[in-house]
């Protein structure tokens, strides 16, 4: 008699609540990691800023200030989806919780298994995008 299920599901089943148990253990640095992100990307938007304020006005030929003004445009994206991505987790995440430690471990969990990646990609675009322009910025000695 077939249930529908098989040996490989329950290797599946096993392997998750494994994933899930090591990320649980892991769980603790979660919040700390996620702050840690939250800070850098509030660098990134004040930085930005900052960029926006020294080209405009600048003596910086017109090409430079288009160049960087390109890739000042492929961070907004990033940063939106950031927000976007991390909005659930803020409560939990935050330093001392939302105060309800089913979801809080959830949400750790969430965050461990599926989101740190997806944040740390959004992080090394951005990063691209202020190495290119910081290097048209040194080029023109601003």
């Amino acid at each position: 008699m077939s249930f529908g299920f098989g040996v490989g599901d329950f290797v599946a089943v096993g392997t998750l609540i494994f994933k899930i148990g090591t990320t649980l253990r892991e769980s603790s640095g979660s919040s700390a990691q996620y702050q840690e992100l939250v800070l850098r990307f509030d660098c990134f938007e004040k930085l930005l800023k900052t960029v926006h304020n020294q080209i405009t006005g600048s003596q910086l030929p017109p090409s430079t200030v288009r160049a960087i003004g390109v890739h000042v445009s492929r961070c907004e994206p990033l940063l939106q989806k950031f927000n976007k991505t991390t909005e659930k987790y803020k409560s939990s995440l935050s330093q001392g919780g939302s105060g309800k430690k089913f979801k809080d471990n959830w949400r750790k969990i969430g965050w461990g298994m599926y989101k740190r990646d997806e944040i740390m990609e959004l992080y090394d675009g951005l990063g691209m995008q202020i190495d290119a322009i910081r290097l048209l910025l040194s080029c023109h000695g601003s």
